[in-house]
């Protein structure tokens, strides 16, 4: 992740984050495409903007969301969340690939 201001992206400001970061829930597998969709909002309400990131090939394509949120001036994983269809009880026939499209 780069951070930026109003004056445009600091470089020198960035963090890395992948599945196996301390914080993350679960672990990361070859191929689960972490990352590959990812999307801002306020999900809690505390007017902070929260990361979302998909991760479409989890548990072979039934995809995974975990959310990263901010603590106003960073991402943190501090609090950080997975969604996975089986844990809310969804169906994952068809491979589903949870995470693949997320819009605002």
């Amino acid at each position: 992740m780069l951070y930026g201001s109003a004056h445009g992206v600091d470089a020198s400001r960035h963090t890395t984050v992948s599945q196996n970061s301390p914080g993350i829930p679960g672990a990361g597998g070859a191929g689960d495409l972490f990352g590959g969709e990812v999307f801002l909002s306020d999900l809690n309400g505390d007017k902070k903007a929260d990361l979302t990131v998909g991760a479409v090939y989890e548990d072979g394509g039934n995809g995974a969301l975990t959310t990263l949120p901010s603590d106003g001036t960073r991402l943190t994983t501090t609090g950080s969340r997975v969604l996975s269809l089986p844990a809310v009880g969804i169906s994952t026939a068809g491979a589903p690939q949870l995470g693949s499209i997320m819009a605002g």
